[in-house]
C-alpha cells in the first residue's frame, strides 16, 4: 500500500461539511473499497469469512480499527509524539496478516492469513 493509498484509507473518516462522516459504513461499503484497490482478495463474501470464523461485522470492525490506528500514527508524526502502543500494535497487526498464495500447475492456491 502505497503512502498515497494509505492516506485516502484514512480518509474514509472524514469532515465534509462539518460532520464527521464515515464511508466505510458497512462490510459491503468495505469490501468494495479495498477489493477495487487491489489492496484484498476479490473474494469477500460472508461464505469466505466463515471459512476464518469471522463475522461481517466483526471484519468491519477491524478494518475501522486498522483505520483508526493508522490514523492515530498520522496524527502523532504530525505532532511530533510517540503514538499510542495500542496504535502501533494494530498497525503491525495489519501489515503481518496480509493474504498468503501459492502457486500451483493450474491457477493458484489462497493459503489465507499467516
Amino acid at each position: 500500500m502505497s503512502l498515497d493509498d494509505t492516506s485516502d484509507f484514512m480518509n474514509t473518516l472524514e469532515y465534509e461539511s462539518g460532520s464527521l462522516v464515515d464511508h466505510l459504513v458497512t462490510f459491503d461499503d468495505a469490501a468494495h473499497w479495498l477489493t477495487d484497490r487491489g489492496f484484498c482478495h476479490e473474494d469477500l463474501a460472508p461464505a469466505s469469512l466463515a471459512a476464518y470464523g469471522t463475522t461481517e461485522a466483526q471484519a468491519l470492525e477491524k478494518v475501522r480499527r486498522v483505520r483508526g490506528a493508522l490514523r492515530e500514527v498520522a496524527d502523532a508524526v504530525a505532532h511530533d509524539r510517540p503514538p499510542a502502543d495500542e496504535a502501533l500494535a494494530e498497525v503491525n497487526r495489519a501489515i503481518r496478516s496480509r493474504e498468503r498464495v501459492e502457486l500451483v500447475k493450474r491457477g493458484r492456491r489462497r493459503l489465507g492469513r499467516p
